[in-house]
């Protein structure tokens, strides 16, 4: 009985923490009757009472600590619901949570209409520059610098007269605009991949209509870029 008083009471202790304790406390109020009655058999037979006294005193220690750190826990949680209930009905609470969502919910739309601010619009939603091919070609080749910096990377609205449909050497669809009367000066507008399939049933001399991105001039030519159908 003495080895399992203190076996039990060494459980006991390792277990009284809350919610162990549940089965610490059993566990050590076993071990306490355990030494009780280990320790007083050995005093009447004139043995050492050593190992029973080592487990009554372990049990005492584990039931002790249980007691008291289960006492401890369900005094913070009845304290804690009767905080939760008083805020609950106290108008000074209520008010200063209201303020507090109010002021919440005020930054975090204001977060949010400035993320939409910064993000950039798409394409078809910004403003396009009207103008016609034979214009853009006469821009570039009165003042290259002025017209990239008037139309290079903005968003065109160019209308013009397909004098050729070729591909690159990328195999991008490229229709070329008349820049004048002739077929040699030109507007090289490469079409976007969800366009060129459109391109199949030009002709030449037809006229189109199309929003693209801006280039530079190349050998001559001003380009566009990303170029669909209106």
């Amino acid at each position: 009985m003495a080895v399992a008083a203190l076996v039990l009471g060494i459980f006991g202790t390792i277990l009284c923490w809350f919610p162990a304790a549940l089965l610490g406390v059993p566990l050590a109020l076993v071990g306490l009757i355990l030494g009780i009655l280990a320790r007083k058999n050995a005093v009447e037979t004139q043995q050492p009472t050593g190992m029973a006294t080592a487990g009554l005193v372990m049990s005492i220690v584990g039931l002790t600590l249980g007691v008291l750190l289960s006492a401890m826990c369900f005094a913070c949680v009845n304290k804690a619901k009767h905080d939760m209930e008083r805020m609950a009905t106290d108008p000074q609470f209520q008010q200063q949570n209201k303020e507090f969502n109010d002021a919440f919910k005020k930054a975090l739309e204001e977060s949010q209409k400035q993320q939409q601010q910064q993000q950039p619009s798409p394409q078809g939603s910004q403003q396009a520059i009207t103008i016609t091919a034979r214009e853009l070609y006469r821009a570039y080749s009165d003042n290259e610098v002025a017209a990239d910096q008037r139309f290079k990377g903005q968003h065109l609205l160019v209308t013009g007269v397909v004098s050729s449909i070729d591909k690159d050497f990328t195999g991008n669809v490229v229709l070329h605009l008349r820049g004048d009367g002739s077929d040699f000066n030109h507007v090289m507008a490469t079409l976007d991949s969800s366009a060129a399939g459109q391109a199949g049933r030009l002709h030449k001399n037809d006229q189109v209509s199309l929003r693209c991105e801006g280039g530079t001039r190349i050998v001559g030519s001003p380009t566009l870029s990303d170029c669909r159908f209106q």
